[in-house]
């Protein structure tokens, strides 16, 4: 196959020469380069002639690093034209695009579309990352050409146009109009090929609609009349009036002799909806009983297309939404209403998550052309919903004048009629029952104010209804926030308590001149939600360009679930130090980051992420600076990495970002990046992980090792996100300038020498926080194996700052029986070790020999700068007075009393069994693949592990006697 690929594209360059065309090779090379760069999406070109750009093209997909490669589609109607500049082209051009393609081997890339742009566009589904414009020159086509086909260009992507340094002919022009949109970014110009970049999408735009009909299926389980699948009956209605088609799928198989309300939309079995083949699948809700909504995921099949989730109603049903969006796993998700603020739905899936508020009838919901003050003298009519929280709305008669009365429409599922049937006699309350149509348009002309009740709410009918008729309202903020406005066009109450209910109805009974002002100005904000502005609305939304985006800011059209706000939180130290410093990126995902440095001055910045998608959109959001740089990068192997972008990447960087990539690399390969990240980085490194890996990869040990140090008041200031960790900031002091910052407190043990037990202990007493607990490199936690450290002198320097330091030493025999356990239990995915103990011991890399060097060189450093050595064995002996040595030592004070309970607290079962029950919050007292932290606690314990060969080996090496 590669044979064949080196021989076409020889080929190629051997008839280049020779084909019939209008682009030069110089732009040919360019027609290349966008090739090989296009990230995501497809490549079309308008107006292919006899093949000779396509071929240009092919040649570039072939050095296009994607997998699969992107296709390439020739628009071209290959019909009888006369072109701008005179040319004659026809159908026998088509026969010369078939050569070519063939000579070339160029057809293995490219696909011929015989059809004109405006036949083909209409149809187009696929997003398209290049578009190359090059069909009739003329301004009428060529803005033609770029309104049917840019909607689909995706942002980030690139527009190319021929023939468009000719300030009299179509591109020219077209290009000018464009860049003053502000969406999009000139890019270059090669002879007379003009380059753009889309910024974003123009959502608002009416050919931001899909031009072909769509299908659309929504999700339910029998019939009641709710406002979820009222909804889907108006706006599937206008739909259907636009030519598209909208259906509901029964999955209770309810028939229809039982339905409760004849829905206008047909009606589909499952099996039925699945022979059939839809745009979009939606789930309006979670009203469904658990076992259907476990059957959501059959939605997930590829027929059913975009998976929308509808969460119609406000937090207080968020474990139900949150079932559902597991089971459906959506695509998109929409919020009916704002309470569910940017960053309170982090834990639900979706590519894209989105708000659009309900609509109305505003034709059938209108106001009588005359309304009185009240409707009948000497009365008041109160309308309200008996199905949602009618409770307080019947308890607020009490402080009404006797002419008030209720009434009430909508299932009485609340018992209203028994409970108040005394109100009922007296004609103050009256239950309508279900009304649709034309009764319910009646309904708001029979009523002089309607009473709103509901705590959670998504978006109101009954408001936004009542507000079409011109019928005042009174109504708590819930599903209102976006057209109720306190005295301007209702009255909202906080709550919905009686007495707050009766205060408002008495305003609008006492003062016609306020009736009339809410009325007015409710229904010039209401008509505004018409359900054709909804159903336009919708659409834009379900149409699913494949991106999945991270963080939600749409003002760069970005719809993710992460707030701007947490993506800089903690950041500020590094921005307000950015003018001129170089900066890479690691995990830049949109680049929102990199462009917050952008903005601030930054000489440079690197960015990599491993989606295609997010470093095309991070191209675009930051194309205004020509210093930022953006490309697709794996960190899983460093090397290769290194390798691939040794042409980008510098020798160093002021500022290493690594936020949120740690946690995402494998087991075995993450330690080599971050070490490799943290040589690049000469001033400071930033890093966002887990707390578990903070502490099981030991990075903060590794990074004083390396000379850096925290700088102090960074980070994200204890405000952490769910699953994203916290955020830490260090400095590389060893090559600072300026007079560096004693590092405090430090607790430096081998692994597997007791320091879990003391540790336990100091956090009981709250003091653990402000102790750095490390292995001074010696973590054993990296499958790579790096080499082992055992230079005196840097350790001299690295540790000749610290304040205090605590050695913690044990009996050799018993650590390596005990590393053995962890090495090939804990850590077993990461050093598949098979051997036995006797090898383990003897193993150049885990051995005795390595832990013997560790013991001189620890002992050395305790002798020269007098810090504080213990042993396992005195806190055995007496752990209390072991703890308040330490303590004293660092200089907490602690009361005796707290120091008793901590250490009787930290006895060994009870430490076991508070490892096992597997709430403790940190990782460094859990069980890792199944293996425990807390062994066996004993003094001596290598004795019932090790043959007398292996202690006698043993004690040769650390200079014991043999007891």
């Amino acid at each position: 196959m590669a044979a064949n690929v080196e021989r076409h594209e020889q080929a190629a360059m051997d008839l280049f020469s020779d084909l019939e065309g209008g682009v030069t090779p110089q732009e040919c090379g360019l027609l290349g380069r966008l090739a090989s760069n296009v990230l995501e999406g497809c490549i079309v070109e308008i107006g292919s002639f006899r093949g000779k750009s396509a071929v240009a093209l092919a040649l570039g997909v072939r050095r296009n690093p994607r997998d699969p490669k992107p296709q390439i589609y020739c628009i071209e109607p290959h019909q009888e034209f006369r072109g701008y500049y005179g040319g004659r082209f026809g159908p026998e051009d088509r026969g010369a695009f078939y050569r070519v393609m063939v000579a070339t081997g160029a057809f293995a890339e490219v696909a011929l579309v015989n059809l004109s742009s405006e036949q083909a566009g209409p149809c187009w589904r696929e997003p398209i990352g290049l578009l190359f414009v090059d069909g009739d020159h003329r301004y009428e086509s060529v803005k033609r050409d770029f309104q049917c086909w840019e909607p689909h260009v995706l942002p980030g992507g690139v527009i190319a146009f021929d023939d468009s340094t000719d300030p009299d002919c179509g591109p020219s022009q077209v290009i000018d109009e464009i860049l003053e949109t502000g969406r999009f970014r000139y890019v270059e110009t090669e002879g007379k090929i003009t380059v753009i970049r889309k910024i974003r999408h123009d959502l608002d735009a009416s050919d931001g609609v899909p031009s072909v009909p769509q299908r659309l299926l929504v999700v339910c389980s029998g019939f009641t009349l709710n406002g979820g699948l009222l909804r889907f009956e108006r706006v599937g209605t206008v739909l259907r009036n636009w030519g598209h088609e909208v259906a509901y799928v029964d999955l209770a198989g309810t028939r229809r002799d039982t339905w409760k309300w004849n829905p206008v939309l047909p009606v589909l079995s499952l099996e039925q909806a699945l022979h059939l083949r839809w745009d979009a699948v939606m789930v309006p809700g979670a009203g469904f009983d658990e076992e259907v909504i476990r059957g959501f995921s059959v939605f997930q099949k590829e027929n059913f297309g975009t998976r929308v989730q509808h969460i119609l109603n406000d937090q207080s049903r968020r474990l139900h939404f949150k079932m559902v969006n597991q089971h459906f796993r959506p695509h998109v998700v929409i919020f009916n209403n704002d309470q569910w603020s940017v960053g309170s739905f982090t834990d639900f899936g979706g590519d894209r998550f989105h708000v659009l508020l309900g609509g109305i009838d505003t034709c059938s919901f209108h106001p009588p052309t005359y309304r009185s003050h009240p409707l009948e003298p000497g009365k008041w009519i109160i309308g309200g919903l008996a199905s949602k929280n009618p409770e307080p709305l019947v308890a607020a008669l009490q402080y009404l004048p006797a002419h008030t009365s209720l009434w009430l429409y909508g299932e009485d599922c609340h018992g209203v009629a028994q409970r108040h049937a005394g109100l009922i006699r007296q004609g103050r309350l009256r239950l309508l029952g279900e009304l649709v149509n034309e009764d319910l348009f009646k309904f708001y002309h029979m009523v002089d104010c309607v009473v709103m009740t509901e705590t959670h709410a998504g978006w109101s009918n009954l408001v936004a209804e009542a507000m079409a008729s011109g019928t005042p309202v009174v109504c708590t903020p819930h599903g209102t926030s976006g057209v109720a406005r306190h005295g301007e066009t209702a009255l909202v109450i906080g709550r919905p308590n009686p007495v707050a209910i009766a205060d408002g109805v008495l305003r609008l009974q006492k003062d016609p001149h306020l009736c009339r002002l809410l009325s007015e100005s409710a229904r010039k904000v209401i008509s505004s939600y018409r359900w054709e502005r909804y159903s336009r609305q919708l659409l834009r939304l379900i149409r699913h360009d494949g991106r999945s985006h991270y963080t939600h800011d749409p003002s760069s059209g970005l719809y993710g679930k992460w707030p701007v706000s947490q993506r800089l939180s903690g950041l500020e130290p590094l921005l307000a130090r950015a003018s001129g410093l170089s900066v890479i990126d690691v995990g830049a995902a949109e680049g929102v980051i990199a462009r917050e440095f952008l903005k601030r001055g930054a000489g440079s910045v690197h960015g990599f992420e491993l989606d295609p998608s997010r470093v095309a959109i991070a191209q675009a959001i930051c194309a205004e600076w020509d210093n930022g740089h953006f490309r697709c990068g794996d960190l899983s192997d460093w090397d290769k990495f290194c390798e691939s972008h040794q042409d980008l990447l510098q020798d160093h960087y002021d500022i290493v970002l690594y936020l949120g990539v740690h946690h995402h690399l494998p087991a075995h390969s993450r330690m080599k990046a971050f070490l490799g990240l943290l040589k690049l980085a000469s001033r400071y490194f930033a890093i966002r992980t887990t707390d578990e890996l903070y502490i099981e990869d030991a990075l903060e040990d590794r990074l004083l090792a390396e000379g850096f140090r925290p700088v102090p008041g960074s980070g994200a200031g204890g405000a952490k996100w769910p699953g994203m960790g916290e955020l830490k900031i260090y400095e590389k002091w060893a090559s600072s300038s300026r007079r560096t910052r004693p590092l405090s407190r430090h607790f430096v043990s081998y692994p597997k020498s007791g320091r879990t037990w003391v540790r336990y202990i100091l956090n009981q007493l709250k003091v653990d926080n402000q102790i750095v607990f490390h292995h001074d490199g010696f973590e054993f936690n990296d499958g790579s194996c790096p080499p082992h450290d055992f230079d005196v002198e840097k350790r001299i320097r690295r540790y000749a700052c610290v304040d205090c330091l605590v050695y913690l030493e044990r009996d050799p025999r018993d650590i390596m029986v005990s590393l053995y356990a962890q090495i090939s239990g804990r850590f077993k995915e990461f050093f598949n070790y098979t051997g036995s103990i006797s090898d383990f011991i003897r193993d150049p890399y885990f051995g005795a020999q390595n832990l013997e060097r560790y013991r001189n060189i620890w002992n050395h450093m305790v002798e020269r700068f007098g810090f504080l050595k213990i042993t396992y064995e005195e806190c055995h002996q007496d752990m209390q007075s072991v703890i308040a040595r330490v303590l004293d030592y660092y200089g907490f004070s602690v009361p005796g009393n707290a120091i008793s309970e901590a250490v009787e607290n930290a006895e060994f079962a009870k430490m076991k069994r508070l490892e096992q029950s597997k709430v403790f919050p940190h990782p460094w007292l859990k069980p890792r693949n199944n293996a425990p932290k807390v062994r066996k606690g004993k003094i001596g314990g290598f004795r019932e592990e090790l043959s007398q060969e292996d202690i006698q080996y043993l004690n040769q090496i650390f200079s014991l006697a043999d007891r």
